[in-house]
């Protein structure tokens, strides 16, 4: 028989209460411009030891010892590379060779493993102007070159590689003044005088700053306005001097000289450009600064005064960025820019500008400050000065492909020198490491063990309707799911912001463990090995209430990590 359906013994479907937001991964980094209510949802709050990528949010990798017991344990504060023609780069020493399908492509990158020496020779400077050959690697005991003696303490150096008919030559100065190079076997300090291999016109000893511009040598007089150059493709020989004060209308010496390669439309045009302390900027065209036909002044800029130190400038390529109290520069936005406001957004510190800003006003007469690229991450990075009472010792990092900042910490890295697809650092505490090398950090020589690293996800807050800034109804949030791309689970725990308020009390949940086994320790064909990597997705129980919201993950991992997606599951309620 056939029952006739009433309202009494009918089921009523059930009105969904809940509903599945994704949460926008920040795509373009780090925000500290906008007020956490109008900030969009393609910045974050905060963004700790993770890189921008276009596929999510990477973990920074670790770092690996190289080179230990470097006498007295200070800070390497210059890391050098000589790179003669005759060097070949160094390949892995890992034997295994890996191929993968496009269907199976890493965004986690395998560990390198090599212990190969690099091209060339790598050299570590220290304190009182010692300068240590660590190509080699290891514990040491380390001895300080022969032949270099710098006059006073400085442990800052700049320097090339300079290649003519008699060989290839490294030559450096010391930030407090002292003129070496090295040949290839040893160093060598040239003297003043008329003679062959020294230096008629100058005090070598002034000299502070070395660059070359077209197949000359140009030297910087320290606590001057004042530079110095040699004879076309010469190391040694009489210099001649060009000044120029007259151009620096807002004061200071002169900190800085960099060669600029421009293409101007039809051709390749080599400019030199002097920076002074306080922040003027001048262009020079030419080849001859002896003959007003080769040699002219294109104009004269301001940028701010620069920080402390002779760091604060780094020729990229194509480009010439300053770090000043108003942020990074290109100086080829610079150029083309007069408006103020304009050259406020053109400045790649743009949305990190108020950090920026505070930083400078607080620490940019503290040694440690510097802006240097690292090609095989494509990193931008900013060094703050270790004395720094914000930020002590961290960088923020500019991932270039995406143009999105975040935070670096924990990390020991006072200078870097990057060499073929390799990256060194020297340390505040006295050792070379392999930067950006592995999943973990402090990695000691001949072991695989270290310290895993620790992140923070902050994305802007989200109203989870229809137009991030549009949702007035109350919603109640929980439920959260991250999603991982590692083959290693992370240990996380998530704290709820609601109503663009601060964090809450942490609610701990750890996603469950991937079984892995340890090498050398385990049974093979028996034990269980991580692979491929593979998404790590799994619901965890969240609550606040609130109109608007969002979470903080921090979270501890392995480099290489991807956090790939961020999910939350709310029931709405009423706007009250």
């Amino acid at each position: 028989m056939f029952r006739v359906a009433t309202p009494q013994n009918t089921p009523r479907a059930q009105p969904q209460l809940g509903a599945i937001t994704p949460l926008a991964i920040p795509y373009k980094g780090l925000n500290a411009r906008d007020t956490f209510a109008v900030m969009g949802p393609e910045y974050a709050i905060s963004l700790t030891n993770v890189l921008v990528e276009p596929y999510g949010l990477r973990t920074r990798k670790g770092y690996t010892e190289w080179a230990t017991g470097l006498p007295a344990a200070v800070p390497v504060s210059t890391m050098m590379s000589y790179y003669p023609a005759t060097a070949a780069p160094a390949l892995l020493s890992s034997p295994m060779k890996r191929e993968f399908s496009m269907q199976h492509r890493l965004l986690v990158e395998p560990r390198s493993g090599s212990t190969t020496p690099p091209a060339g020779k790598l050299f570590a400077a220290t304190g009182g102007g010692h300068i240590y050959n660590v190509t080699a690697g290891g514990p040491g005991p380390w001895t300080a070159e022969a032949g270099v003696v710098a006059p006073t303490a400085g442990d800052f150096w700049t320097w090339i590689n300079f290649q003519n008919l008699a060989g290839a030559f490294l030559v450096a100065c010391n930030d407090d003044g002292g003129y070496a190079y090295y040949n290839g076997s040893s160093w060598a300090m040239p003297t003043a005088g008329a003679g062959i291999g020294q230096i008629n016109g100058v005090n070598p000893s002034l000299l502070c700053y070395v660059v070359e511009h077209m197949k000359r040598l140009w030297f910087i007089e320290k606590a001057s306005t004042r530079a110095w150059y040699l004879p076309v493709s010469q190391i040694t020989g009489t210099v001649s001097e060009f000044n120029f004060g007259e151009q620096f209308r807002h004061g200071g010496s002169l900190a800085a000289l960099v060669r600029w390669t421009v293409d101007a439309g039809t051709d390749i045009n080599d400019n030199l450009v002097a920076i002074s302390s306080q922040g003027d900027v001048a262009v020079y065209q030419g080849t001859d600064p002896n003959s007003a036909d080769t040699w002219s002044l294109k104009g004269v800029w301001y940028v701010g005064p620069l920080p402390v130190g002779r760091r604060a400038v780094v020729n990229t390529g194509a480009d010439i960025h300053i770090l000043s109290q108003f942020g990074v520069t290109p100086l080829s936005r610079l150029l083309n820019t007069i408006d103020m406001a304009q050259q406020e957004t053109m400045r790649l510190t743009y949305m990190i500008s108020p950090l920026i800003a505070r930083l400078m006003r607080e620490s940019s007469d503290l040694s440690g400050w510097k802006i240097t690229p690292i090609p095989k991450e494509e990193l931008f990075l900013i060094g703050i000065p270790p004395d720094s009472i914000e930020f002590g010792g961290q960088f923020f990092g500019l991932k270039v492909p995406t143009g999105g900042w975040s935070l670096l910490n924990n990390l020991p890295y006072a200078s870097f020198v990057s060499i073929d697809s390799d990256c060194f650092a020297g340390t505040y505490d006295g050792r070379v490491v392999r930067a950006f090398d592995g999943p973990l950090d402090n990695v000691a020589l001949g072991t695989t063990t270290g310290t895993a690293i620790t992140c923070q996800v902050t994305p802007a807050y989200n109203t989870m309707e229809p137009g991030f800034t549009t949702g007035a109804q109350q919603k109640v949030f929980k439920l959260l799911r991250p999603t991982f791309i590692t083959t290693l689970t992370p240990q996380l725990s998530v704290q709820i912001m609601t109503d663009y308020g601060g964090p809450k009390a942490p609610l701990y949940s750890t996603l469950p463990s991937t079984p892995t086994s340890r090498w050398d320790l385990d049974r093979w064909d028996v034990a269980l090995w991580a692979g491929l990597q593979e998404p790590i997705k799994e619901w965890i129980g969240i609550y606040g209430v609130g109109f608007t919201g969002t979470a903080q993950l921090d979270y501890v991992c392995g480099g290489d990590t991807v956090l790939a997606s961020i999910d939350f599951w709310t029931e709405k309620g009423g706007v009250m």
